[in-house]
Parts: structure tokens; sequence; C-alpha cells
């Protein structure tokens, strides 16, 4: 006969290792209560130690399923991770896709929502509508200045960034970064003092 935290371990050795996927619903408790030679009952309290833990879901009337995924029990972990790739400038203006880093990190959509959410609230990252995570507090602004430089390596007016590049004046509009590249003040413009160099 089992204790019901030895139980939690092995069902936990399960998971981790991988023999119940992500998304895998679990056999029923009576059959569980069966293997390990327990009530219900006392089986009833490993679901809920390995529900705390992150690891299953209980959908009542339709069973018990895997969620636990190397980063979605771990979150602490995959932050600081990304943290520290973050701190160190590995991702110089956004991170990878948001499939990319559930599949790196065995994450679940949830559970990489939580992570980006902790690092947002940090000031680490930027997320914006079309779905792009700029890296460090300024990244997106980092990456539109990069942009600018590439499209006008020798400078512009406004009204010339409008003409040719409407997509990119519109992000630098929208996101109050017109002043930095280009002064409003037209006298500043005939001085040459309006263009970047």
């Amino acid at each position: 006969m089992y204790r019901t935290s030895s139980i939690a371990q092995i069902i936990e050795g399960r998971i981790v290792n991988g023999y119940y996927q992500s998304g895998q619903r679990l056999p029923s408790i009576p059959r569980f209560a069966t293997e390990f030679k327990v009530s219900s009952a006392t089986f009833r309290k490993v679901i809920d130690h390995l529900e705390e833990e992150g690891l299953i879901s209980v959908v009542p009337r339709v069973g018990t399923f895997v969620v636990y995924n190397n980063g979605y029990a771990q979150p602490n972990k995959t932050v600081s991770i990304l943290r520290e790739r973050i701190n160190t400038g590995a991702y110089e203006y956004f991170l990878p896709t948001r499939g990319e880093l559930e599949s790196e990190f065995g994450v679940s959509r949830t559970g990489l929502k939580h992570i980006l959410d902790e690092l947002e609230d940090g000031g680490l990252i930027q997320r914006d509508g079309s779905g792009i995570i700029y890296a460090g507090g300024d990244g997106k602004k980092r990456y539109l200045l990069m942009l600018f430089h590439q499209e006008f390596p020798n400078g512009t007016t406004r009204s010339q960034f409008a003409r040719q590049n409407y997509t990119l004046y519109r992000r630098f509009s929208r996101n109050g970064l017109l002043g930095e590249v280009i002064p409003a003040n037209p006298k500043a413009v005939e001085h040459g003092k309006g263009q970047i160099r």
C-alpha cells in the first residue's frame, strides 16, 4: 500500500517524463485507486495535490487532464531564462513568436500568457496588437528607430517620410516617436536640425 505523497510523486514523475502528455486525459480515479491499492478518497487527495501543483486540471463530469509542460509547471524558471536573455541582449529587438516560445519551453498558450504578463509587469517586454513581443521596455522604440535609419540613412522631412513610407510614418506617429527623429518646428528643419544623420 502506497502513501499519498509517494503516489503523487509517481504520477508527477509519469507526467514530467512524458508518459502522460500535455492535454491527455488521465485514467479514472477508481482505476488509479486499484493500481495503487488505495481508496478512491485517498487518490482524490493525490489529484487535489497534483492540481494545486499545476500539473493537471480537473474538468467536472469530463475528466482529469494533464496541463503540465516544462515551463508551465515551472514558470519562474522560464521567466528567469527569458529575463536573462533580454538583459544580456540575446533578443535585440523582439522575442521569438509565441508559437516558438511555447515549443522551446514546452509551455501551453495559457502558461506562456502568464509568463509574458510577469515579464511585461517587470518592464522587460512590450506587446502590441500584432502579436509581436518586443524585448526590453524600449524594444519597440529601438526597433522602429532602426527601421527609420535603414530607410532614411541621411535623414528626411516629415512630409517626405509620410510620402515614402506611410506605414512606418503611421507607426511612428501612433507611438509618439516622430519628434525623436524629425522635430515638428519648421524653423529647426530649415536650419538642418530636422534631419537625422
